[in-house]
């Protein structure tokens, strides 16, 4: 006959023949097994029997007996759980208790524990995340079950960077509120920590063609400027945001005017781009024209004032008048500037000893009055033509064949009040021209 275990009272027998059994009683002892800290969650095995959602089993075994026990390494629910540790005889997970000498208690001991995430907001893998003294590198998450009443600290980069993708994040805030690096605890549950970050993208604009550095380029608030100019510009703006774009034109060059023709987008020449969530590129192409400034001044460029007395104003008549036509290829500026006061006398914003005043105007109809300053023409100083000086016109003359490409410039001269000298004087005016930016 064969008996599975004889020790045990529920067991099995193998018979190859008649034969009788007898149950062999003797004293018997309470014997507790028990799981530290309490709990219900999971498994207690006896003798090959389990006992499902258990925290403690009670037997009496009789002297002498031997048992086997064993509990469920893990017993868990959602995110919390009980790890097995060790049992207080130092035994296995399964092992084999007895002989039983004496009433016992047998204690599985746990540590519970917590499910504990981290995430970056917005997912990116190319910094790091530090929990205690681990580094997960190149980690946008960290999950892991950690143990009840620790402390630890908890740490993310500052500064994620992927410059292949043109891409950037900058830790921006936790969302526990605490610093960068922070101390977590003593756990008593679970958390989700995100670590929100902002994000920066490479934005790139180009001008083409860029033989030439010309001009500005706008994005957002920012112009972009340069001496002379700029052609290119690569900066990092906010993640989701919208930016208007734009580039200056017409742009001048040494010997050449580009004129703004496309963007690569299609767009207008001012116009948004975004929400940024990638890397972009951009290019203005321009169109490049051979740049000419000339004018003509008719039918002369002499205004002969004849004998005057001192202290005299003298204004230009209706026909005395400088014709100018502007001949460029572009847009022009125009101004002035006395370039010779003659051998005696001297300009001033007045007149006084030896000193004369000149005044001009750019307009069409004869000037009723010269203002001082904005219509002072100065001596070795050049000003030029525009909403506050020499009057109306004289800027943002437009090329041929356009009909407003005629000015009429029309002076004032004020004598001095004395004079030393009585002889003819010669003042020259230089008439300058320059592209209208």
């Amino acid at each position: 006959i064969t008996i599975g275990n004889p020790s045990w009272a529920s067991t099995y027998v193998v018979m190859d023949a008649p034969h009788t059994l007898e149950a062999v009683y003797t004293s018997a002892v309470e014997c507790i097994i028990v799981k530290e800290p309490y709990h219900t969650w999971g498994s207690i095995f006896v003798d090959g029997i389990e006992y499902p959602d258990s925290g403690s089993i009670t037997k009496w075994w009789g002297l002498g007996s031997i048992h086997e026990i064993g509990v469920t390494t893990i017993d868990s629910l959602g995110r919390e759980r009980y790890l097995f540790q060790y049992w207080s005889d130092g035994g296995d997970t399964f092992h084999t208790v007895g002989p039983i000498r004496d009433g016992v208690v047998f204690t599985a001991n746990y540590v519970k524990q917590y499910f504990c995430t981290i995430t970056k907001e917005p997912a990116e893998d190319y910094g790091c995340i530090w929990v205690g003294r681990a580094s997960f590198l190149g980690a946008h998450y960290w999950s892991d079950w950690m143990d009840e009443d620790t402390l630890f600290d908890v740490e993310v980069s500052e500064l994620d960077v992927n410059e292949p993708a043109g891409a950037m994040y900058i830790f921006d805030h936790w969302s526990d509120g605490e610093e960068r690096r922070h101390t977590v605890g003593p756990l008593m549950g679970y958390f989700d920590l995100v670590a929100y970050y902002n994000s920066r993208y490479k934005i790139t604009i180009s001008k083409e063609p860029s033989d030439d550095i010309y001009g500005t380029i706008t994005l957002g608030d920012t112009t972009y400027t340069g001496e002379p100019g700029v052609w290119t510009v690569s900066t990092w703006v906010a993640g989701g945001e919208v930016y208007p774009m734009t580039v200056s034109t017409p742009d001048l060059a040494r010997d050449y005017i580009y004129t703004f023709d496309h963007w690569s987008d299609g767009g207008e020449l001012l116009h948004n781009i975004g929400p940024v969530d990638t890397m972009q590129s951009y290019i203005a192409y321009y169109r490049r024209d051979t740049l000419v400034l000339s004018f003509e001044v008719t039918p002369d460029n002499v205004w002969d004032l004849g004998s005057i007395y001192t202290g005299t104003t003298v204004r230009m008549e209706e026909g005395e008048e400088f014709n100018i036509e502007n001949t460029s290829s572009v847009p022009v500026d125009f101004g002035l500037e006395i370039y010779s006061t003659g051998h005696v006398w001297t300009a001033s914003y007045s007149s006084s000893v030896d000193r004369f005043a000149l005044f001009g105007r750019f307009q069409d109809t004869r000037p009723d009055v010269y203002l001082c300053p904005s219509d002072w023409i100065k001596h070795g100083s050049l000003f030029w033509a525009s909403a506050i000086f020499f009057g109306p016109g004289g800027f943002n003359v437009p090329p041929p064949p356009d009909p407003d490409r005629f000015e009429k410039l029309w002076m004032e001269f004020v004598a001095p009040t004395v004079t030393s000298t009585y002889e003819r004087q010669t003042i020259i005016v230089k008439l300058f021209v320059r592209p209208h930016l």
